[in-house]
């Protein structure tokens, strides 16, 4: 199969790269800003991998693609360069690239993009479900709906080519030994915090999380890819989510990881108590999820220690 990657430098994008590169059957065509970080990437991680890499995203049509993975991001506030307008803009123009492909290149292609939880909204109390409405004040739209509102019209611009090949795949929670350790998330400074040898800080208050494993979203990819049909956005969920004061406790034991709690904010998306869904729109594909949010971090974990920081 022909895969085209985009924005091979970001975190989702390393975990798939590893995981379609070790079959033999797969060829991977990397495209990426910053060629010199992809090489040193594939050079550590796959050196025997089936792998192309194009610096730019000019070649794009120059190549036939099975699938697009649209894994670009613009960043997450507080993190070095991040400009909030990239939310809009970024994710503009990659859509645009990747649908053009689509409909002028080969339509029998799919394309797969990462969407958020954020389109249900923020300051929810409960799992988001069937029924669950994301609603703002529109002539007072707060700069915390930006990235909402940016996947929400993502999402709408795929459902209007219906006769696409498409899958939005919603992120919740995402955690992984390639995590950059000045992300700002919750697990980030966890990890940041084993690595350094310091306390971690975070809020007095209890959440819950869902941490999708890099191996079951692999294989949830996967299964949108065997679809001959497919145009719609899939939450994405683990086996079982996890609370913060739960993943603390378990880290702790394991680990030693001390903390103290403080007036911070745990995620620079926003506080959000319950960031869940109780959607399974995966399961009519025959996908199920094969582990727990607790199991992923405390793997993810391991293997970020045992190999070290990669940089």
């Amino acid at each position: 199969m022909n895969i085209a990657i985009m924005g091979a430098t970001s975190h989702i994008a390393r975990n798939l790269i590893i995981r379609f590169a070790l079959q033999a059957d797969n060829h991977l065509t990397l495209f990426c800003r910053n060629e010199q970080a992809v090489q040193e990437f594939v050079r550590r991680y796959v050196p025997d991998g089936n792998i192309h890499i194009e610096c730019g995203y000019r070649s794009l049509n120059d190549f036939d693609f099975d699938a697009i993975i649209n894994c670009v991001g613009a960043g997450a506030p507080g993190t070095p360069g991040f400009d909030i307008r990239n939310w809009f803009e970024l994710t503009l123009e990659f859509d645009t690239l990747s649908l053009n492909y689509l409909e002028k290149r080969n339509p029998q292609t799919i394309l797969i993009s990462f969407s958020s939880g954020a389109v249900y909204g923020t300051g929810k109390n409960s799992p988001f479900t069937e029924e669950s409405c994301f609603s703002i004040p529109v002539n007072n739209v707060s700069v915390s709906d930006y990235y909402s509102i940016a996947r929400i019209h993502s999402e709408a611009r795929h459902r209007s080519r219906s006769n696409l090949r498409i899958a939005d795949l919603r992120i919740f929670s995402f955690f992984s030994r390639f995590i950059r350790l000045d992300s700002g998330y919750f697990m980030s400074d966890v990890l940041k915090a084993l690595v350094n040898n310091t306390v971690l800080v975070t809020r007095p208050q209890e959440m819950i999380r869902d941490y999708i494993s890099p191996d079951d979203l692999f294989r949830a990819v996967n299964v949108c890819i065997a679809q001959e049909k497919i145009n719609g956005a899939f939450d994405i969920q683990s086996a079982a989510p996890a609370g913060k004061f739960e993943i603390l406790e378990t880290f702790r034991s394991k680990f030693g990881l001390n903390w103290k709690f403080d007036k911070i904010t745990d995620s620079p998306n926003g506080d959000k108590s319950i960031y869940i869904s109780s959607c399974d729109p995966l399961k009519k594909f025959g996908f199920a999820p094969r582990f727990t949010s607790l199991e992923t971090v405390i793997a993810e974990t391991e293997k970020h220690l045992s190999q070290g920081i990669y940089k």
